[in-house]
């Protein structure tokens, strides 16, 4: 919904989205629901992949970006909770440039460095499950550097959950 809200004219019938660390498909279902022309999910859990596939019938591989492989372009990619659990984000962010079509979109959905409390439990959140956070200056420097236009940027008071749309630059070497 929140995609559809800001472009309003991201018409999804000739669509084909990547959502990356996808659990068992449920944006995905919704997606194709709507009339995405192909919905492909990529997630390392194998019991939310076989429960996509199987309950849901859609197009789920296990694994990870570095190691995906794939044919065709992406309209769109979708990194919904995934970017701080990241080792490397800028080349995971790289790979995302070279799966999406030259007017690709990015969405990137992450805690800020501000939300729940990050900075007064940083021990638990730092340390294993979210080794990179961002602040609403980081992330899209980081995208800026992988490549990509800074479309929207909600500015929230780093209160929340920071939502970013980027649009895939074009001519450049990463």
């Amino acid at each position: 919904e929140y995609i559809k809200k800001k472009i309003p004219d991201f018409d999804l019938k000739e669509k084909s989205i990547l959502e990356l660390g996808c659990t068992s498909g449920g944006i995905l279902n919704y997606f194709r629901d709507q009339g995405a022309k192909r919905t492909v999910g990529l997630d390392p859990e194998p019991e939310f992949v076989e429960y996509g596939k199987k309950k849901l019938g859609l197009e789920i591989h296990k694994g990870f970006i570095e190691n995906f492989k794939s044919k065709i372009k992406f309209d769109l990619i979708i990194m919904r909770h995934v970017v701080e659990h990241l080792l490397d984000p800028v080349k995971d962010i790289e790979r995302a440039y070279e799966l999406l079509k030259d007017d690709g979109l990015l969405f990137v959905e992450t805690p800020s460095l501000y939300s729940m409390n990050m900075l007064g439990r940083w021990k638990e959140n730092f340390l294993t499950e979210h080794p990179t956070i961002f602040s609403y200056k980081t992330l899209p420097y980081l995208l800026n550097k992988c490549g990509f236009n800074v479309e929207l940027s909600p500015m929230n008071g780093n209160r929340s959950h920071l939502r970013v749309l980027a649009k895939k630059k074009q001519n450049i070497d990463i």
